[in-house]
């Protein structure tokens, strides 16, 4: 089990913390009261996890502690904090912490942060391993083809000694070339002619070594309907840099969005004079995906950390005027108009507190842990995060929410991010046909989002309809594709790909069509229980089969 060190001046706060801790099965290695007594007990014990509240006394607080043991030790620090004044926030940013507990906590609350810390650091490891991993490989397979190179070398300078080493080196390159399975190669004489080209070309550019070797690459290009400038940008650019790298979006034979980089350079005899040119070229596909995977995970944890930020500043005066109002109700006595309106008051930063709130749980992608769900006040809570929009936008959203739908087992968190993204796109398409017709959305109709949940059996459905402007039905197969998107501004193509991944790793189905009067309906299909429920989570399992994949 991950060991963990609790640091806080308060014998109470900490005897309370290891309380937790022990419940949740999480050893406690020691505590300590001030900075020194933490590092000294970060050495001794190397710890996975410090608990280290801010003010400590003495010299040294909480921020400077863990500076120093971020200096000798990976370790992962979660802050413990009453407040924050914003330079205290500026100096605890530098420590990069996993994790921020505003004081006072529960046992809940502790779970999530040191669950979510530990997955964090456990993803840093494993991403680093990859890393290493991936660049050693690349190092390798450098070495290989710099080897492969050289024996080329020899055996050509060789060629002109004898007729028969000629014909060892033809057979020597033809070996190489075939042996390569990860990367297409392709060889051209002067006149651009193909000499060769392996099974991996034959595997990645969809024709077989008959139907090209004897032509010319402007054949090719124009079978292809390549635009000519990229031949002669090429061409060019081997001549002035000695190589020419670009990366080709194409599809596969099942229509699959596919990234192949490529790579052309000369090819020259042993008296450096030049004789061809060679390609080598490879599936990028996988690599891509996993980086956009990354890049939508920091921006997320980014956006956590902001909203944390936020809804620090923005509940602690909300709980200090919630007590005086309070306080005020009570001397109210028996004025129960004066005692409504306190009500009414009340109720309104209840409001903003839960608004806060929704916006906390939305950007915790790390916080996927199942748990008895209403997916009705899922719903809801998503459309309070998007009611400015809607209305901004002049979109109407009608519910009907069947009171029927028992709670059952899933991620509140990451259906939430499901029904976002539905809405968002709604909005985005019924948005982008105002602005295209000059900014009235009279000119189609009000906008308008409706959704819908029923009990089918022993599933839940849920319909998004709009009617907007619909899916054009060449879209329709490709809508779910990584990186497939229509958007010219922004995007990358990952959001309903993401959403489809989420609602497969409940055990659903999510499918997409054209209503009969026009717009896009999403219909999403949930298991309330039993053996369609998919128990892997996915924003654990999903990456590291992503990971797994990219370093074989």
């Amino acid at each position: 089990m991950p060991k963990i060190v609790i640091v806080d001046d308060d014998v109470a706060i900490q005897m309370e913390l290891e309380e937790y801790l022990i419940h949740m099965a999480y050893t406690v290695v020691g505590t300590a009261d001030t900075g020194a007594g933490a590092i000294e007990m970060a050495r001794e014990m190397e710890p996975d996890l410090i608990l280290m509240d801010i003010n400590l006394p003495g010299e040294m607080d909480g921020i400077s502690a863990a500076l120093k043991i971020k200096e000798e030790m990976d370790v992962a620090v979660v802050f413990i904090t009453g407040f924050g004044d914003p330079e205290t926030i500026e100096r605890a940013k530098r420590v990069e912490p996993f994790g921020y507990v505003m004081k006072p906590f529960d046992e809940q609350e502790i779970s999530g942060v040191i669950e979510i810390a530990l997955y964090k650091k456990e993803m840093e490891l494993k991403l680093k391993a990859a890393h290493d991993e991936l660049e050693q490989r690349v190092r390798e397979r450098t070495a290989e083809l710099q080897k492969a190179n050289d024996e080329l070398a020899h055996e050509i300078e060789e060629r002109t000694q004898a007729e028969k080493k000629l014909q060892e080196t033809k057979n020597t390159l033809n070996s190489i070339l075939t042996s390569a399975t990860e990367y297409a190669i392709a060889a051209t004489d002067l006149r651009f002619r193909i000499l060769h080209y392996n099974p991996a070309a034959e595997r990645i550019f969809g024709y077989k070594a008959e139907e090209v070797l004897g032509r010319t690459v402007q054949e090719m290009h124009t079978r292809e309907k390549v635009a000519p400038e990229r031949f002669e940008n090429a061409i060019r650019a081997v001549s002035e840099h000695g190589k020419y790298e670009y990366e080709v979006i194409d599809q596969d034979s099942t229509g699959k969005r596919r990234f192949i980089h490529s790579v052309v350079m000369p090819m020259s005899d042993e008296k450096g004079e030049a004789t061809g040119y060679i390609l080598f070229a490879r599936d990028v596909t996988k690599i891509r995906e996993l980086q956009t995977q990354v890049v939508r995970t920091e921006r997320l944890a980014a956006t956590g950390k902001l909203a944390a930020s936020i809804a620090h500043e923005i509940n602690s005066p909300l709980q200090a005027i919630t007590f005086i109002l309070n306080s005020l109700k009570q001397e109210s006595g028996h004025d129960k108009e004066a005692s409504d309106k306190i009500d009414l008051l009340k109720g309104a930063f209840t409001s903003i507190r839960d608004t806060v709130k929704n916006l906390l749980d939305l950007n915790r992608p790390g916080k996927s842990v199942r748990q008895q769900t209403d997916i009705n006040r899922v719903i809801e809570k998503t459309i309070t995060l998007i009611r400015t929009q809607l209305k901004k936008n002049g979109i109407e959203l009608h519910q009907a929410l069947s009171p029927r739908i028992p709670n059952f087992t899933a991620s509140p968190q990451q259906l939430n991010h499901v029904f976002l993204n539905l809405f968002n796109n709604s909005v985005e398409a019924m948005a982008g046909i105002s602005k295209s017709k000059g900014g009235e959305m009279g000119l189609i109709g009000r906008g308008e989002i409706n959704v819908k949940t029923n009990l089918r059996k022993s599933h839940v459905v849920i319909k998004v309809a709009d009617n907007g402007p619909g899916i054009p039905k060449e879209d329709l197969e490709h809508i779910f594709d990584p990186f497939y998107t229509r958007k010219k501004t922004m995007g990358l193509g990952v959001g309903l790909s993401v959403c489809h991944e989420i609602v497969e790793s409940h055990g659903g189905t999510i499918t997409v069509g054209n209503g009969s009067e026009g717009g896009a309906v999403f219909t999403i299909t949930l298991p309330l229980e039993g053996k369609d429920l998919n128990p892997k989570p996915f924003s654990i399992a999903a990456l590291s089969e992503k990971i797994k994949k990219v370093s074989e």
